[in-house]
């Protein structure tokens, strides 16, 4: 236990001073906050997708698209049993603020936290099974996650087909299921693209920290509340009822540090667009990021042990 949380604790430490770095370059002013706006698209548009499609060139198995599959339903159970639990459990009487933590502790920051993490970890088959994650947290969070902020209106399943990361993750399952082999020109320069995708988002990360107020929410009960249920209590259900279930391996620690990852950015924009409290969302995530570099290495080292 003690040798798992070491090697995982060093790789959230490298993140983590990642994210350090940000952070001094939002309080110098030298990454100033209306450069994150350009700085996310880059990463979601251009550096998260070319990482994928790198993950993806690897042999074809009849294992993987089983694992890939497995994957699949794993997390859609995951998400039901996170949405159903924090529904229960997080009773801010106020709706509104309901809603949000809600929000923010079923949807992990797969994409930014997670993916880096997998990669340090797990390399090109932490990806491949990333993304399985990855697909069904987009498909559930611009239809159940976007229903429950919304006031009314109907479900913008136009951004959900058009998402960066579907567009990513449909081409380098192309590469995968279709064996394509990149030029190696055309392969380099994806490789040197996604390789941005790991301390780019840190930086992000760290600079929206600098601007955040966290004293407000070391007195928000309901915020420990939620970090308590994003950070420790889901991913570790989940990492109990995945493995009575069966899983093992790569499927199950892909799966489990993707949902031990703190509550996902995107949530903040989404509350913004539903006329919620958008402070209160980019706080929440603010937050719960910095408190997951206590708890990632914890629950993914279990899982580790669990895995194998």
């Amino acid at each position: 236990m003690l040798s798992n949380l070491m090697t995982v604790g060093g790789q959230v430490m490298m993140l983590f001073l990642m994210m350090i770095a940000g952070y001094c370059l939002g309080k110098a002013k030298l990454l100033p906050k209306s450069a994150l706006a350009s700085l996310t698209n880059l990463v979601i548009y251009l550096a998260l997708p070319c990482m994928l499609i790198g993950a993806f060139e690897m042999e074809a198995t009849a294992e993987r698209v089983h694992g890939f599959l497995w994957v699949l339903a794993a997390t859609v159970l995951v998400h039901l049993l996170n949405f159903a639990v924090a529904h229960i459990c997080l009773r801010d009487p106020d709706d509104g603020r309901k809603r949000v933590l809600v929000d923010c502790a079923v949807f992990s920051n797969c994409g930014f936290m997670g993916y880096p993490l997998l990669a340090s970890l797990m390399g090109d088959i932490g990806l491949f099974y990333g993304s399985a994650y990855n697909l069904i947290f987009t498909s559930l969070l611009w239809t159940l996650g976007l229903s429950y902020l919304q006031k009314k209106g109907p479900l913008q399943l136009r951004k959900l087909f058009l998402n960066p990361g579907i567009l990513g993750m449909a081409l380098g399952f192309s590469v995968f299921l279709f064996q394509i082999h990149l030029p190696p020109v055309l392969e380099n320069t994806v490789d040197y693209l996604g390789n941005i995708a790991v301390p780019l988002p840190m930086l992000i990360i760290g600079c929206q920290l600098a601007h955040a107020d966290l004293r407000k929410l070391l007195h928000d009960r309901w915020s420990w509340a939620g970090a308590a249920l994003r950070l420790l209590v889901l991913p570790l259900m989940a990492l109990a009822i995945l493995a009575l279930l069966g899983l093992r391996g790569d499927m199950l620690m892909a799966t489990v540090i993707c949902a031990a990852a703190p509550p996902a950015a995107i949530v903040a924009m989404l509350a913004e667009n539903c006329g919620r409290d958008p402070v209160l969302a980019s706080g929440v995530v603010s937050f719960h990021t910095l408190l997951s570099v206590i708890t990632m290495p914890v629950v993914v080292s279990i899982a580790q042990i669990v895995a194998q």
